[in-house]
């Protein structure tokens, strides 16, 4: 798949009230619910600050529209943390200071799900591994995840390095039920990915970017994808990165007639092992939020997802446009069965799943 990001770039460097119909016009045809093209997704991306409170309301319209007040939790259970990739930003990187590595025993990973199940009734469960095909090859991972159905019969979303078509058929073939590929792109600009993925399996941008595709060839169910902000520090570069997302998005839609289920919006934080890493620009709560939304409008059906890389406070004021967040994730082999984790990233909002869920019942959400 081939993106043409300088196109993209280039919308942004328009004069937009020559080009687009005004942002009032664009909101207007937003809540319809029918969708929106790029070329009015950029101009909301790039829309004046006064019209954020507008953005945001008419994303909030649409997700009331299509999922009403429903807001769902996935459970995360960390495999292991091994991983032959150098990206500098990653606390699990092969180039982090992080020394406690673990890979989960049959015994250790039933007993970590075991005890996330016991939380809550999950309809989804995100399954994680660091890139290290020597040390958990995939048909590790099939036998892995054919064990969790003794436990857990929910959709099984699986987050870890892209595979081949037959390597997802093995996966597909062997694991009963609701399949979901999910794999964050980092950021979508050639030239910034090969500056932050130097070394590794992962420094092939295109081996990644079509991975969901191989997933949906191989008969995955779903596919999701997300981008890292904070790396792409090009003039509109995180613009870029959402656009480029939704262009994706697209494209899949395209070819296989739906589009990706879901859309992560990670933002690049500090992590422990890498601190001598800066973020190359970081975003705010602000900008974070109108990116969001603009996704909302632009696909409506997308699940947009969020989790406890934001502060609780944040969480809560962006969550009348998000779909799906993470029940008290403890990102670490291990995690769930209370033992001592190495994060990835820092993680600013530390509470159990239970109180998340609590706040959403007080503020009139209905939770599942």
């Amino acid at each position: 798949m081939t993106l043409n990001y300088q196109h993209l770039y280039g919308l942004f460097g328009r004069d937009i009230s020559g080009q687009f119909p005004s942002i009032d016009a664009i909101l207007h045809h937003a809540r319809e619910c029918k969708g929106l093209t790029l070329k009015e997704a950029a101009a909301l991306l790039v829309a004046p600050g006064e019209f954020g409170g507008a953005i945001f309301d008419a994303a909030a319209a649409v997700k009331r529209a299509t999922k009403g007040r429903l807001v769902t939790f996935y459970g995360v259970v960390y495999i292991h943390d091994f991983c032959v990739n150098s990206c500098p930003y990653c606390g699990d990187s092969c180039v982090s200071e992080h020394a406690d590595r673990k890979l989960l025993s049959p015994k250790e990973f039933l007993a970590d799900l075991a005890a996330l199940c016991s939380e809550h009734k999950f309809k989804e469960i995100c399954f994680l591994a660091g890139e290290d095909n020597k040390r958990f090859p995939p048909n590790d991972l099939a036998r892995y995840l054919l064990s969790a159905r003794q436990i857990y019969q929910g959709k099984i979303n699986i987050n870890v390095a892209p595979m081949s078509v037959d390597e997802f058929g093995l996966i597909r073939s062997t694991v009963p039920g609701r399949l979901h590929f999910r794999v964050f792109q980092e950021t979508y600009d050639r030239d910034i990915y090969a500056r932050e993925h130097a070394n590794g399996p992962k420094r092939d941008y295109d081996w990644r970017i079509e991975s969901q595709m191989r997933a949906l060839d191989a008969g995955f169910d779903e596919v999701g994808q997300g981008v890292l902000y904070g790396l792409n520090d090009k003039e509109f570069g995180s613009e870029f990165e959402t656009l480029a997302m939704l262009a994706y998005a697209q494209d899949v839609k395209e070819k296989y007639g739906r589009f990706p289920q879901s859309m992560s919006f990670p933002r690049l934080r500090q992590a422990k092992g890498v601190e001598s890493y800066h973020v190359p620009k970081p975003i705010t709560e602000e900008i974070l939020k109108r990116f969001v939304a603009v996704t909302k409008l632009t696909i409506p059906e997308v699940d947009t997802v969020i989790t406890c890389r934001e502060t609780a406070a944040f969480r809560r004021e962006i969550r009348p446009i998000v779909n799906i967040e993470d029940f008290g994730a403890k990102p670490g082999p291990g995690g769930n069965l209370g033992e001592p984790v190495h994060f990835q990233m820092s993680l600013p909002d530390s509470r159990s799943g239970a109180e998340v869920r609590d706040e959403m019942l007080r503020d009139g959400y209905e939770v599942q």
